[in-house]
Order: C-alpha cells, then structure tokens, then sequence
C-alpha cells in the first residue's frame, strides 16, 4: 500500500504542476511583456528630459564658447544683428549631437517594440527621432527667415517660449498626444490584479 500511495502522491504532484503550468507560462509572458513596457516606457519619459535640455533658452559659457568656435570658422559670418541667433543656433546642434548615445538607444528598441507591441508602438517611439528631426530642421533655418517664421522657429526651438505668450507649445505638443498614446497601450501592464487581461493583449 506504501508503494500505491507514493504513486498516487506523486501522479497527484506531476497533475498539480500540468495544471499549473499554463497558468506560470502567462504570469512568465506577461512579466516580460511588462519589463519590456517599462523600458519603453523609461526610454520616453528619458527623451522628455532630454528635449527639456535641449530647447533650454539658458546657454552656459561652455556651450557659448563651443558656438562662438564654429562661428569664427564659418565663411560667411553672421550680421551683429544675427550673431546671438546663429550661437542659439549652433547650441542647438551641440545639444542635439550630445545625446547621440540616447538616440541609438531609440533605435535599438524600436525593433523589439514593434514585436511586442505592434507597429502603431513602434510609430509611437519613432516620433522621439521625428522630434529631433524638427529640432534640426528649425535649428537649419534659424535665424535665416522672415520674421513671421522666425517666431514659429523660435517656439519650437525654445521651451516654454510659446507660454510667455499665452500660446500653446507647438513642439510638446506631438510629444504630449505620443505620451498618451504610449501610456494608454502599455499602462495596463503595470495593474497586476489584470495581468490575465493584458496577457491576451495582441501586439498586432
């Protein structure tokens, strides 16, 4: 009977782990559905910050001093008038290119996002590149335009320019709807009591 008992004790073990395995393998899907959407997630909210520094209107001496370098070997010098712009200018530029390793990191995720996740996600990551590409497009552009422009460049190129006159920022603007979108899709991740809804979520 020790014998037929140790059977059934074990038949009963080897069943209780076939019907909980099914059950482990969704928490395990979803626990790294949810370290992807944070990674994600941390890599968006790391590209606020990093445009925050960006359209910064307060340069440093050390930033000024680089800007005044590229100027003096420019051949076609800025007017005194344009001088300050065309530093704002190249401050810009330095800015943009100091974060080079944070937009490798961009696209380096984009691949797994759009795996994960689906490619409107991976859209959704893509607007931090098109974010930069704006930036660089209004930096190419400054001061070298009329003045009704000018203003628009100058909102998109300066944090919290629009504000001061009472004007919404155009620039946070596709980064604040990104946001949502982002949070939207992969916020469900982070409330555990449903994580047997979110597991079923299709990446397509």
């Amino acid at each position: 009977m020790s014998g037929i008992g140790a059977l059934v004790a074990a038949l009963a073990a080897l069943l209780a782990i076939i019907v909980a395995y099914p059950n482990w393998l969704m928490q395990q899907r979803y626990k790294a559905k949810e370290e992807r959407a944070l990674t994600i997630l941390s890599a968006f909210y790391e590209g606020r910050q990093v445009f925050d520094h960006i359209r910064s209107p307060i340069l440093v001496p050390a930033e000024i001093g680089k800007a005044e370098e590229i100027i003096a070997k420019l051949k076609a010098k800025p007017s005194e008038a344009d001088h300050q712009r065309s530093v704002q200018k190249f401050v810009t530029y330095l800015r943009i290119d100091e974060y080079q390793e944070y937009w490798e990191k961009i696209l380096t995720l984009l691949p797994m996002t759009r795996a994960v996740f689906g490619d409107q996600a991976e859209t959704w990551l893509k607007d931090i590149l098109k974010a930069r590409k704006e930036l660089y497009a209004a930096a190419s552009m400054y001061p070298k335009t009329g003045e009704k422009n000018l203003e628009k460049l100058e909102n998109k190129l300066w944090k919290d320019y629009a504000s001061v006159k009472d004007e919404a920022d155009p620039f946070d603007k596709l980064l604040n709807e990104t946001q949502e979108s982002l949070q939207n899709q992969m916020g469900p991740f982070f409330q555990p009591k449903v994580w047997w809804k979110n597991i079923f979520v299709s990446p397509v």
